[in-house]
């Protein structure tokens, strides 16, 4: 915000030397910044003891030297700047107590206001309107991907889902895996989103992929959003559990306000491979063509370290094939013969 301090005077055509006055305004609307001289009119000027404020305002106190020419009628002499403190329509600015004297050696007494009638001063007034940008309204709006596991081996599908959506036309992220584990095989848009939604970048690294998405209208979608496919190594443990993280670089609406985004991780678990059992039946872990209590037992006894099974026993104990036998494949074994699941 500024102030300009403009020469009002019959009594033109002189340098200055000194130009002394006060500003009145309420300080807890303003605060004074600065003053620049208009070097049109002043080569140079002294601005040691100027700018002093007190209770009711700033007192200005202005040295010219080496000034070029003198100044004409509603000639702007300087620029007095302001910082807003409290956001308001109009703030008044009010001068007074106003001397200067000449170059030339003259004493200009009725200097930036009008004489009254009794020989007195007018106070100087301007209103100056904010004319400076409103700052920029927090987005309330957000975008968030919800988390998720996945277990599997070999080619691993992880669905990357929307969880809240308040609509965004531009979204751009970034993939981090483990490279010890995965290679990276495919990152596309889920059916779903695919006549709304355009992969628009991509750049897949060594452990990680960076990705732009743009769309022609702000999307409200949630649920299934992307699909990525990434490929186990060979030799990865079985049983490792690895994060997949993904990051929100940047999420914008058709409008071109940001949303607060947030990412997901994705826990992945390496599944055990399970190869079929070699002319034995599933649950029938002693291989006695029945699926009975005496299979159970021997898981029993086997989690119990009473009893040793062979590979092929093993695998017919894995009836719910998650790589170890334990007590959940007795306990399901066991509701099988009591007739209250039919398969495993």
């Amino acid at each position: 915000m500024e102030v300009q301090v403009i020469y009002n005077t019959d009594n033109a055509g002189y340098t200055l030397d000194t130009l002394s006055m006060s500003l009145y305004y309420d300080k807890d609307l303003l605060q004074y910044s600065e003053t620049i001289m208009n070097d049109t009119y002043v080569a140079e000027y002294d601005v040691n003891g100027y700018g002093r404020e007190d209770s009711k305002g700033v007192f200005l106190w202005l040295e010219f030297l080496n000034t070029d020419k003198p100044f004409d009628k509603n000639d702007s002499v300087a620029t007095v700047k302001f910082t807003v403190k409290q956001d308001t329509s109009a703030i008044t600015v009010y001068g007074g107590d106003i001397d200067a004297s000449s170059g030339d050696g003259a004493q200009i007494n009725h200097y930036l206001t009008d004489q009254t009638d009794d020989g007195g001063y007018k106070m100087m007034s301007v209103t100056i309107e904010d004319t400076s940008e409103p700052a920029p309204t927090p987005t309330t709006n957000a975008f968030a991907l919800s988390n998720g596991t996945v277990k599997g081996k070999g080619e691993i599908s992880i669905p990357i889902k929307i969880q809240t959506n308040d609509g965004f036309a531009a979204l751009g992220l970034t993939i981090n895996y483990d490279t010890t584990l995965f290679d990276y095989k495919v990152l596309e848009v889920d059916d779903n989103l695919k006549d709304k939604i355009a992969l628009k970048d991509i750049y897949p690294t060594n452990g990680q992929i960076k990705a732009a998405f743009i769309a022609g209208q702000n999307i409200t979608d949630t649920g299934n959003f992307l699909n990525l496919m990434l490929e186990t190594k060979e030799g990865a443990t079985a049983g490792v559990v690895s994060d997949v993280t993904v990051t929100i670089t940047q999420a914008a609406n058709y409008e071109e306000k940001s949303l607060n985004a947030t990412g997901g991780v994705y826990k992945v678990t390496l599944a055990q491979d399970t190869p079929e059992p070699s002319g034995q039946l599933l649950g029938d872990v002693n291989n006695d063509g029945n699926i009975d209590l005496i299979d159970a037992l021997w898981i029993l006894q086997y989690y119990n370290n009473v009893k040793e099974l062979t590979d092929d026993e093993k695998t017919a104990a894995d009836v719910d094939k998650n790589g170890t036998v334990d007590l959940v494949d007795a306990l399901r074994i066991m509701k099988y013969y009591n007739g209250e699941i039919s398969n495993f």
